[in-house]
């Protein structure tokens, strides 16, 4: 019999009215398992406290389970619900929207957490779209639209390529002008990229410097204050450039083309394969030519006479062939030209050479045979003059 009014009693929604009238445990008509209702006393705003464990006296709550809002016969224009010590002391608050803040009730995410957090396992954050999973780390002191208030980690894929990529994010929003640039990228492939969120090679490096219009640059920078070599492109340009910097000293520039790969040193506007703006300083340069003036000694090859050669000269101030000196100070000189030349003009000198000699053997024959018939002459004279003594002297007697 006990059994059975026991069964009749939990068959049928049990009300308890305490002597408070403001406190209603149950419902009449529970839809479904047990529904409680606290009517607890009105409250236009501040917080309720629904359930409360304290000391004996209630002056010391140690936790509070509550709303915060104002409250009036069991109905609410919740705020936020908290579970703390009190309103000011929130362990974790709930809003409306389902957000939850631990330290905090101010909840504009999921999960709000102020101050340190230890996770003992993995945080995982799992999209399914092109931008992928993020994880975001704000510093509202950055307030300036050049500084980086915000900084996302993305693990992207899609047009982004597959990639982990640093954004960086100023206060003002990118439609309005704000900072919003790919910072750094790393691609699955192992491709890393500097500015640049789809890096093809190794190391790409995307940027725009302060020295105006380079860009790439990568800086190498000595313990000495602004001392540094720099790799840059030049769009100006169309180059690549190396520079080492030194304050008081300037830049000593290394120039890339890219258009026809001419190099230039000190100059940005290489001309030749290789453009040098000051000395050089080598153990052996080797120039491979064509056409090497040996035809000078074919025997039909025609030689300026000397009296030609010296009617050019007084007109021209410098010999044929050769560049005038302004030439030379306005165009510069090919070494391969112009060591042709001078070994040029030293074979002809060589056979104006062999030529002067030709003509010296026969004047110093000519003088040989001039004066073996003076030395002839000579002794017949002196032949002469003695017959004419002996002569004389026989006439005396």
């Amino acid at each position: 019999m006990k059994k059975i009014f026991i069964m009749l009693l939990l068959s049928k929604a049990c009300t308890l009215f305490a002597q408070d009238s403001n406190i209603l445990i149950g419902l009449d008509n529970p839809a479904h398992g047990i529904t409680s209702k606290i009517n607890i006393p009105g409250y236009t705003g501040g917080y309720s406290r629904g359930y409360s464990f304290t000391n004996e006296d209630l002056s010391i709550p140690f936790i509070s389970f509550g709303v915060s809002g104002s409250v009036l016969n069991g109905k609410s224009t919740m705020n936020y619900g908290f579970i703390g010590s009190s309103l000011g002391n929130p362990f974790m608050s709930f809003s409306p929207n389902g957000n939850i803040g631990i330290g905090t009730t101010t909840n504009p995410y999921k999960l709000n957490i102020n101050g340190p957090a230890m996770v003992n396992g993995a945080i995982i954050s799992s999209v399914n779209n092109a931008i992928g999973g993020v994880l975001e780390l704000k510093n509202p002191f950055k307030t300036a639209n050049t500084a980086s208030s915000t900084w996302r980690v993305y693990n992207m894929g899609g047009n982004y390529g597959n990639s982990l990529q640093f954004w960086a994010y100023s206060d003002l929003s990118c439609e309005n002008g704000g900072l919003c640039a790919n910072r750094f990228t790393l691609m699955d492939n192992g491709n890393v990229g500097i500015g640049s969120f789809n890096p093809t090679g190794a190391l790409e490096i995307m940027r725009l410097s302060s020295y105006g219009d380079e860009k790439g640059a990568l800086k190498i920078k000595s313990t000495a204050a602004d001392q540094f070599v720099y790799f840059s492109y030049l769009d100006a340009f169309n180059s690549g450039s190396i520079q080492a910097i030194k304050p008081g000293v300037g830049a000593q520039n290394l120039l890339l083309n890219a258009q026809g790969g001419n190099i230039g040193i000190g100059t940005t506007n290489p001309t030749e394969k290789l453009a040098v703006n000051g000395n050089v300083r080598a153990k052996e340069i080797k120039v491979e030519t064509v056409n090497w003036p040996d035809y000078v000694f074919d025997q039909d090859y025609k030689i300026l006479g000397l009296q030609e050669l010296d009617a050019y000269i007084r007109v021209n101030k410098h010999l044929p062939d050769m560049p005038s000196a302004k030439e030379a100070e306005l165009n510069g000189i090919e070494l391969g030209e112009m060591n042709k030349l001078l070994l040029k003009k030293v074979e002809e000198l060589t056979l104006h050479l062999i030529e002067k000699d030709k003509a010296l053997v026969e004047t110093q024959k000519k003088v040989i045979q001039l004066t073996e018939a003076q030395q002839k002459s000579a002794l017949i004279e002196t032949i002469i003059f003695k017959r004419l003594a002996e002569v004389e002297k026989a006439l005396k007697r």
